[in-house]
């Protein structure tokens, strides 16, 4: 299982992003899970839309139902992973 962060999906939608290329081959080719968390998708949405990626940010949602099925799950956070 691979934990994706912000960085991951920004890089993956961003076209213009120095990693873009690499995230996008690493989706490619990945065969284990990928793990993230609902906040961590809040923050990709939010960055994408207000850099003026209004599509990629829409794009993010389809992205992850491409892959849900196959290989992406979210962690849901709860009351016992606070401090």
């Amino acid at each position: 299982m691979i934990i994706v962060d912000t960085g991951f999906w920004f890089g993956l939608l961003d076209r213009r992003d120095q990693y873009h290329s690499a995230c996008y081959s690493f989706l490619s080719i990945c065969e284990d899970p990928l793990i993230t968390t609902f906040p961590v998708l809040t923050e990709s949405m939010h960055l994408l839309m207000n850099r003026g990626y209004p599509q990629q940010g829409l794009s993010l949602w389809q992205t992850l139902q491409l892959h849900q099925l196959k290989k992406f799950s979210t962690f849901s956070l709860t009351d016992e992973h606070l401090p």
